[in-house]
């Protein structure tokens, strides 16, 4: 199982993403020396739609607080998360998005309205399945345009929609880039896969997916900091490098990490992910 997985050490987590089992390790290798960790929830629970959206409403990641800087004073560890989340966009929008882009679990439409003012991309979709959270993009892109922080030619190539990505009613492969940023921790393993089905559907032959989750082992630099992002109170799934790259070649064949903030891509607070050549 180890060598299948390419991993040092195989652990069990309970729902909150703490270690209550180790279910392998390599011969020779204590838990503390383990560089390659693959994490497995044991946990099992059902998790309906409603119990998903109610949550998440209450836990909604709040992204557009990277617009108001003035309000870091408001909490001890915004300035720091800032920073986090400044590098992350800086990493997202260096990707390479064709004309017709798709950004699920929107939220609050922050990453969607950055990533329509680039030249290149000609349509943005942002859907999310909470009717609050697409409110607050609406008006948020609103307010941005008051303020001139998008022109009205970029917003219009924005459109929101409440929506859960498995019931998008675009045609097959009409997108260039689809994109989930932050969403799939949010899911247990099996609407995770759900949700991969139904991107990889939406998205055209030779087009890329980009996604990013927490890193649920980062650098102690992390840890040390409290800037470690994975144990959030609404995620329900955590990975490392490897059990990332596991699960997504099941949809592609090429994976590719990108680094954010200059950091080693297995070991930096986000894991940011790239697929190719869809299966």
């Amino acid at each position: 199982m180890l060598k299948v997985f390419g991993v040092d050490m195989i652990v069990g987590l309970d729902r909150s993403g703490k270690e209550i089992s180790l279910l392998a390790i390599k011969d020779g290798i204590t838990p503390e020396k383990a560089q390659k960790i693959f994490p497995v929830v044991v946990d099992e629970y059902e998790w309906t739609r409603e119990e998903q959206i109610r949550r998440a409403q209450e836990f909604r990641d709040r992204i557009e607080y990277i617009y108001s800087p003035e309000n870091d004073v408001s909490h001890p560890m915004l300035s720091t998360w800032r920073l986090d989340d400044t590098a992350r966009i800086k990493t997202t929008l260096a990707m390479p998005y064709g004309e017709k882009v798709l950004e699920t679990g929107c939220s609050s439409g922050t990453v969607s309205i950055e990533i329509a003012k680039l030249s290149q991309v000609k349509e943005v979709v942002g859907n999310d399945l909470r009717s609050d959270a697409i409110t607050t993009a609406k008006d948020l892109l609103a307010k941005l345009v008051d303020e001139g922080k998008i022109s009205k030619e970029d917003s219009a190539k924005i459109h929101f929609e409440v929506v859960a990505v498995e019931d998008l009613k675009y045609p097959s492969e009409y997108f260039d880039t689809v994109c989930a940023y932050e969403i799939l921790e949010h899911l247990v393993i099996a609407d995770f896969h759900n949700a991969l089905v139904s991107m990889s559907r939406l998205l055209k032959k030779d087009g890329r997916f980009f996604m990013s989750v927490p890193n649920r082992y980062p650098d102690a630099f992390y840890t040390e900091s409290k800037r470690m992002r994975w144990p959030a109170p609404d995620h329900k799934n955590y990975f490392s490098k490897e059990s990332l790259e596991y699960l997504l070649k099941k949809y592609f064949k090429t994976i590719i990490f990108h680094s954010v903030d200059g950091r080693p891509t297995d070991k930096g607070v986000y894991l940011f992910a790239e697929g190719r050549d869809k299966i």
